[in-house]
């Protein structure tokens, strides 16, 4: 993942582009472990939804500025995620 979102950005030609990466459900998971590793997927903006966990505890230990983490739950679902800049974790519902 990290390759296809640093490749996107090598192949761009002009002005830099907004990158958003967008996980659903354990696509967070892998979003979330890609971003925390190496270099990180270089994304302007993150968003995941539905998602168990993001391999992380806190939001600043990803790439990503922990502003432009954007999660998204449901109280009628049976995983929700909280992000801070002190905090990720998976909550019971």
């Amino acid at each position: 993942m990290r390759d296809f979102t640093h490749g996107l950005r090598s192949a761009h030609e002009g002005e830099r582009g907004h990158l958003t990466v967008i996980g659903h459900s354990y696509g967070s998971s892998m979003t979330g472990a890609a971003d925390a590793g190496g270099a990180g997927l270089d994304a302007d903006d993150i968003v995941v939804v539905g998602s168990p966990g993001l391999t992380v505890e806190r939001a600043d230990q990803l790439h990503v500025n922990p502003g432009h983490l954007w999660v998204g739950a449901s109280n009628d679902g049976t995983t929700a995620v909280r992000a801070s800049t002190t905090r990720v974790a998976s909550l019971p519902v």
